[in-house]
């Protein structure tokens, strides 16, 4: 005789209320967000220049120049001086001080006259955006004027000079422009260690600007 079982009762559990947790709850567009931003500040701090924190009285190094002179002027013909020794076509070349192998200046022709070494030794008034390349003996012997020269195309009368004139490219012995000439000057831009001003030598090339 099976013995017939009282289903059993079920009686719902009771709810408990939750209490909220103090603190912040991270959701993910939060955590996406706050990677984003790691990420910003990690990039700026990489691109940051730590440049060295001078001391009183300490100024850092700079390029050498000569002196008198504020810096380049950017050359607006540097295929001209492409792969050319600024100290061909001069004698004792080692009196010169290399400025800059290709410079560009505009003025105008003050005087030129030739001299024993075969060069035409011309002075250029030149245009205020150039004046800043002369310095104080252009000034105190050259009347402010930078010097530009040509070299070898004169009668050679200076013997240290002859032996440079003899084997000199026949590109430098260019033709001299006149007294009054507006022009533009192009060649290596030097101080000339023996007189102490400052000059274009020799003249890579030249032409007359209106």
């Amino acid at each position: 005789m099976s013995q017939e079982r009282t289903p059993r009762r079920l009686h719902p559990r009771p709810r408990t209320e939750r209490t909220p947790q103090p603190g912040f709850r991270l959701h993910k567009g939060h955590a996406l967000s706050l990677l984003a931003l790691l990420l910003s500040f990690s990039a700026a701090a990489a691109q940051v220049n730590y440049a060295p924190v001078a001391s009183p009285g300490f100024s850092p190094p700079q390029a050498a120049v000569a002196q008198g002179d504020q810096g380049e002027t950017p050359d607006v013909e540097p295929g001209l001086c492409a792969r050319r020794d600024p100290k061909s076509g001069i004698y004792h070349p080692a009196r010169l001080t290399v400025i800059n192998p290709c410079q560009t200046v505009t003025g105008t022709v003050a005087a030129l006259r030739p001299e024993g070494d075969g060069d035409y030794h011309i002075r250029v008034t030149l245009d205020p955006p150039y004046a800043h390349l002369i310095n104080q003996t252009n000034i105190d012997k050259q009347h402010g004027d930078l010097v530009v020269e040509i070299p070898c195309v004169n009668p050679v009368t200076q013997a240290d000079a002859q032996a440079t004139c003899s084997r000199i490219e026949p590109r430098l012995k260019l033709q001299a422009p006149k007294v009054g000439q507006h022009i533009s000057v192009t060649g290596p831009y030097v101080n000339d260690g023996e007189h102490g001003w400052n000059e274009i030598h020799p003249i890579y090339e030249w032409h007359e600007v209106k």
